[in-house]
């Protein structure tokens, strides 16, 4: 996820600290992600919330996607791989686990933060737009299954089966976020996601995903062990985070549902 080149202007000087500032490719890329937000979603927040999670709200999730983000980041940085999986999806810990491997045989340490000046700022606006390092806005909301076992082969976008399952359990939900719960349950009080005893009956995930941005001031201190070098990024290129949580067989959920949301993929 983290990459690192040398640079040739902190070679042989102590301290010397280098700021990468990408906020040209940020402003270049702005109207793309703008527009692939526009196709995205399929599943709008009202609909997920009617037809499966009551206490499904995008405005709170977008905080605690921030905040979630921020402390995966920061047990990163810190070296607590412990944390990190218990926030992640093993795919993305594995990922993140082989990057901390690469900087520690590289005699490189990590630092996450804020600068001073502009934190005390941007700390009382926490709560309205993300979190007290990052924006978040979600984009994304859509129904996956589990994860295949290592090496299946058949393809979830090439399986008729799964796809007959998604295509069902989505028009579930558009029809519920329509205001037609009735009908979509046809007489029943439950909505069976599954494909009854005989078919899939995997628990299907919700993926939310989200863009974020690091606030001004955010950023990566990378420190050389040996030479003691420091290099300063400053990061402001928009980024993907996907959150996913396991849900329930049958929706709608009479309570809010408290299965924990875990990192799925980071771009």
């Amino acid at each position: 996820f983290f990459a690192c080149t040398p640079s040739t202007e902190t070679d042989g000087v102590h301290a010397k600290k280098v700021v990468q500032n990408t906020w040209w490719e940020a402003l270049t890329m702005t109207p793309v992600y703008a527009f692939r937000a526009t196709r995205a979603k399929w599943a709008s927040a009202p609909a997920v919330k009617a037809a499966i999670d009551p206490g499904f709200d995008a405005d709170a999730f977008s905080r605690l996607a921030a905040a979630g983000r921020d402390e995966v980041l920061r047990a990163y940085a810190a070296n607590d791989m412990r944390r990190v999986r218990l926030m992640c999806t093993p795919e993305v810990f594995d990922a993140f686990q082989q990057s901390r491997i690469e900087y520690e045989r590289n005699n490189l340490n990590l630092r996450y933060d804020r600068d001073a000046e502009t934190a005390a700022d941007d700390d009382a606006d926490a709560d309205v737009d993300g979190s007290a390092m990052c924006v978040t806005r979600l984009i994304d909301l859509r129904l996956v299954r589990q994860e295949e076992p290592s090496g299946s082969p058949v393809d979830s976008e090439d399986d008729p089966v799964w796809i007959a399952r998604r295509d069902r359990c989505r028009a579930f939900v558009n029809d519920v976020g329509s205001g037609k719960l009735g009908e979509a349950l046809g007489g029943a009080d439950k909505f069976d996601s599954s494909l009854g005893e005989s078919g899939d009956a995997k628990p299907l995930r919700l993926v939310a995903t989200v863009f974020v941005m690091d606030k001004a001031g955010s950023r990566w201190s990378i420190e050389d062990t040996v030479n003691g070098t420091v290099g300063i990024t400053e990061d402001l290129r928009v980024q993907e985070w996907s959150f996913a949580r396991d849900l329930p067989r049958y929706w709608p959920s009479d309570e809010a549902l408290e299965t924990p949301w875990r990192v799925s993929h980071v771009g």
